[in-house]
């Protein structure tokens, strides 16, 4: 039985669905290989420097090249996977794989990794106040990425 990522009400289309759950599973598996190397990546990108770990894949290019390219599509606007995942139903190592990307971290001043709960509790804390920002429109978005207005303006998609 496979673990669906995503949760049962979201309004997601299909596709979006799928490009989510696929960015979940592809963390998930690279921090599962090999988690030295997937932290010093995100620390890396972050950062802006040359990423000197080249068995670690950019989730997103994966998953947009799987997703979207592999259907002759094209996705035009930024999709919002961490506002549709349904966390408790993740086991561990994907909420670890998850924080990680989201530059959260996973243990404690001492070296303890976080435990399920505490791990739960921060990436929530740290969800919604993306939704809030999202709300308030702070949210920063990509030129490429947002919608253009009649007058030729850029506006922020939704």
């Amino acid at each position: 039985m496979s673990i669906q990522p995503i949760q049962k009400n979201s309004t997601l289309k299909l596709v979006d669905r799928k490009y989510c759950s696929c960015l979940q599973k592809v963390r998930t598996s690279q921090y599962k290989k090999q988690p030295g190397n997937y932290k010093k990546t995100k620390k890396q990108l972050r950062e802006k420097k040359p990423v000197t770990t080249p068995s670690v894949y950019n989730e997103y290019a994966v998953c947009n090249n799987s997703v979207y390219l592999s259907r002759g599509l094209k996705r035009d606007a930024m999709v919002n996977c961490s506002q549709n995942y349904d966390f408790d139903g993740l086991p561990l190592l994907s909420l670890q794989a998850f924080a990680i990307d989201k530059n959260m971290k996973i243990t404690t001043k001492s070296g303890r990794m976080l435990s399920r709960k505490q791990l739960l509790k921060n990436i929530k804390v740290k969800v919604t106040a993306e939704k809030k920002r999202i709300d308030e429109g702070n949210l920063r978005i990509p030129k490429k990425m947002r919608k253009k207005t009649k007058k030729g303006q850029m506006s922020k998609s939704k």
